[in-house]
């Protein structure tokens, strides 16, 4: 039978390599976060530190983030939905909702970084008569100024620019 897919030829798909970075480069990219011109500084420290998706981080709400305690909330996270675009979402598995505490608060460079953030975020809303403090749940941690969430094309170049910054030259 010339319909018998099971025994048709399949060929083999090449296994993408995986990289990893190595310490040296980790260290690199992380020092080059704390640059001032580093957009994505707390971005990537939250990864670093958390081990939390980028979907999850992405959907950060200042309302989920305890700058003084170190608590990060995660309950969400941004999915893409054709036709509608970046949403908020479910987090990939039940297990996924979670507190996560960071380490030593006080010299924490994820949170020093939130906390810049949130002093130049809370100034451009107030200059437009709005406060976060007014409900933080309803601000978006890495998002544009119009409050949407940070774009996967806008993060990639800004990652590139960053491993340029550290130079480390394999991008994954």
């Amino acid at each position: 039978n010339i319909f018998n897919y099971r025994s048709m030829y399949k060929p083999k798909v090449p296994v993408a390599k995986s990289y990893h970075y190595s310490e040296a480069e980790y260290n690199r990219i992380l020092d080059a976060a704390l640059a001032p011109d580093c957009e994505i500084g707390a971005f990537i420290h939250l990864i670093a530190q958390t081990g939390q998706r980028t979907e999850e981080i992405r959907a950060l709400t200042w309302g989920d983030i305890d700058l003084e305690s170190g608590i990060i909330r995660t309950n969400k996270a941004v999915v893409y939905v054709n036709g509608k675009g970046w949403v908020l979402g479910d987090t990939k598995t039940d297990s996924s909702n979670r507190e996560t505490p960071l380490a030593d608060v006080e010299n924490n460079e994820a949170i020093q970084l939130l906390k810049k953030m949130y002093a130049t975020r809370s100034s451009e809303l107030l200059f437009n008569g709005t406060t976060i403090d007014a409900n933080p749940s309803a601000f978006n941690v890495f998002s544009y100024l119009d409050n949407r969430y940070w774009g996967i094309k806008w993060l990639d170049t800004r990652f590139k620019k960053l491993l340029k910054q550290a130079k480390v030259t394999r991008y994954t």
